[in-house]
């Protein structure tokens, strides 16, 4: 089954959102099996709520916000990483700079 959406811009696009057993990938690094499909962007997904999570990048709908610096996000999760960088949890101490998460800051060492 697929859903259709109309992102900002006014274009529609189709999401798949149930998985077909001939339609699957692996994800490289953890080899976990990612039935769900984005048809805008060519992602896969392990869960149909990841996938219909995902799809709110594509519509512009961003419905939480950082009470600190107006930045809105498509779900709490994304909204609560966003919030590492108000906090410095990942701070660099060299130069300051905050981050997201340990993965990003260890791009940034």
């Amino acid at each position: 089954m697929a859903i259709f959406s109309t992102c900002a811009a006014g274009c529609s696009f189709e999401v798949k959102i149930e998985a077909d057993i001939n339609d699957t990938t692996e994800h490289p690094q953890d080899g976990k099996r990612r039935p769900y499909l984005c048809t805008v962007c060519g992602k896969w997904f392990t869960t149909k709520y990841v996938l219909i999570r995902h799809k709110q990048l594509h519509t512009g709908s961003l419905p939480f916000s950082c009470t600190q610096c107006e930045k809105h996000f498509a779900s709490e999760y994304y909204l609560s990483c966003h919030m590492n960088v108000h906090s410095s949890k990942y701070k660099y101490t060299e130069c300051g700079k905050c981050f997201e998460n340990r993965q990003k800051l260890a791009v940034h060492s």
